[in-house]
């Protein structure tokens, strides 16, 4: 009965802005790594006062806050250290780092602050490019992109908060069991779908991410990653809350596309759809089951401040 304490979370998050209004906030991610190498990133801190500064402590969140918010928690994520450092301006800031490189090209990130009055909690999607790529970027498309070295800048409110985060998807309708399926099996890292004609992976279970999916498909050869996402999105937009690819319901049955389906998308017209949409999910508009944002986050102040006990998300 986890998910409605959570829920209940939520609620009184949202209606707990109003004495948040001078909460400290997670600000912008800005990514320094590419694919293949040591994670490395930055994220700004805003609305911090001076007398709380020293007693910032940020982290990634725990496996049981990912699960409640039905995030996917990579294992390369346990390797990832986290601090609080200051710029020369003074200014604090999060640094994220890995020692080991990161094979994955998409990352979903809690991040938790904590200071003696309160606790802050935001998700990150971070779509790492490839090193290639990222060499032949010009200093436009970085700054354009969120998955170069300097992801969009997401902007900060005249009050200076951070935007609203999200800790919860909306369930998806679940079909009948009898629906033919074909999932890979939990656990198994050498399970594979292929992308051939009348394959299906499903149904969608709550926490699923499309990335996390994809892994399980064997993508042909010569074809990219963000071209297996999109195809995928594409031939399944109903299973999608806003056309977003980081807003998977759960209960649809997805089916894979085949090789020309995904030859359709070329690759630069993939890694900018995923570009685009990564973008969209970064700047924390919430939407709900038509696409469009909640009335209630859309009047609700742009930080999270958590307002439940500590024993409301223990194991």
């Amino acid at each position: 009965m986890r998910k409605p304490a959570f829920k209940t979370f939520l609620f009184l998050a949202m209606v707990g802005f109003i004495g948040a209004i001078d909460a400290a906030g997670l600000g912008r991610l800005t990514l320094n790594s590419t694919l293949g190498q040591p994670f490395r990133a930055e994220i700004d801190l805003v609305a911090v006062k001076v007398e709380e500064r020293l007693f910032l402590d940020a982290h990634l969140a725990s496996r049981d806050t990912f699960r409640l918010a039905h995030v996917d928690y990579s294992p390369s994520l346990s390797a990832f250290k986290t601090s609080v450092e200051t710029r020369a301006n003074g200014q604090p800031y999060i640094k994220v780092i890995s020692a080991q490189p990161v094979a994955e090209p998409l990352l979903n990130m809690l991040i938790e602050l904590n200071w003696p009055s309160g606790r802050v909690l935001r998700e990150y999607a971070v779509l790492l490019p490839m090193a290639e790529a990222h060499a032949n970027e010009t200093s436009a498309a970085r700054s354009a992109s969120p998955s170069s070295d300097r992801p969009p800048s997401t902007p900060v409110a005249a009050s200076g908060h951070a935007p609203m985060d999200r800790v919860e998807r909306l369930p998806g309708k679940q079909l009948p069991e009898k629906t033919k399926e074909r999932r890979a099996q939990e656990g198994a890292s050498d399970s594979t779908l292929s992308a051939k004609e009348n394959t299906v992976y499903g149904p969608v279970k709550q926490g699923d991410t499309l990335g996390g999916i994809v892994k399980h498909i064997a993508i042909p050869p010569g074809l990219s990653f963000n071209q297996m996402l999109v195809a995928l999105q594409r031939a399944n937009r109903d299973a999608f809350l806003g056309n977003n690819i980081h807003q998977l319901k759960a209960g649809p049955i997805l089916r894979i596309p085949d090789v020309m389906e995904i030859k359709a998308v070329s690759r630069m017209e993939a890694d900018k759809e995923v570009n685009t949409q990564t973008m969209e999910w970064n700047r924390g508009r919430p939407l709900d089951a038509t696409g469009a944002p909640t009335a209630e986050l859309k009047a609700a102040e742009r930080v999270l401040q958590e307002v439940v006990r500590e024993g409301d998300i223990q194991q």
